[in-house]
């Protein structure tokens, strides 16, 4: 990894915890419950994660690391869950 990508967020595994929360691990080693509900219920591309637990149950580490990865289309960028689990009442839910 090149010294400019360096400060960017990259998952290093990524597992579902309860409800619609993903419990990513950073490259960093920092862990982290990240609650995606609202954000796949924000978007028509999601659909498929809303209504079948075995889809969003099987999700897996992106190419590189840059993203939480469902199949075609169905992705969230690293650097999204990043935000979302630091947004949350400004404090990540560390685990």
């Amino acid at each position: 990894m090149t010294e400019l990508w360096a400060d960017l967020p990259c998952i290093q595994a990524i597992r579902v915890g309860s409800g619609r929360n993903l419990v990513v691990t950073w490259a960093n080693g920092l862990e982290t419950t990240v609650d995606v509900g609202a954000h796949i219920n924000t978007y028509a591309v999601f659909v498929p994660l809303r209504h079948d637990p075995d889809v969003f149950g099987a999700v897996s580490v992106g190419e590189d690391g840059w993203n939480a990865h469902w199949g075609e289309d169905l992705e969230i960028a690293a650097d999204t869950l990043w935000r979302l689990a630091w947004d949350r009442d400004a404090d990540p839910h560390f685990t």
